[in-house]
């Protein structure tokens, strides 16, 4: 699951082979946003449908082009596991995680 959610995210980004690295930093440094307000939301008790809401039209709307990864996105938050989002950081934890992995993908 989590590799196609950086698939999703990723392919946003490729335009060309040339461009590949700065689209790619681009895209983990925006999709790690989207998963840290994400994260925050839920932590704050929000559901998902409502998270996916306020990022694809509310008040934490996404550029356009990101649109596509909120979804897949915002169901890898609510996957993880519940007690690592509850915990004071964990948020920011889990958009690290997402981070980390992103910036190590490899197409």
């Amino acid at each position: 699951m989590f590799r196609l959610v950086l698939s999703a995210a990723v392919a946003v980004a490729f335009v060309s082979p040339v461009q590949a690295n700065e689209k790619l930093k681009e895209t983990c440094i925006a999709t790690t946003k989207i998963v840290q307000v994400a994260a925050t939301l839920r932590q704050g008790g929000s559901k998902s449908k409502n998270v996916k809401r306020s990022l694809t039209e509310g008040v934490n709307k996404v550029e356009d082009k990101y649109v596509v990864t909120v979804g897949p996105l915002v169901d890898w938050v609510y996957s993880v596991d519940g007690n690592i989002v509850q915990q004071p950081g964990g948020p920011k934890a889990v958009a690290n995680r997402y981070r980390e992995d992103c910036f190590a993908y490899k197409p």
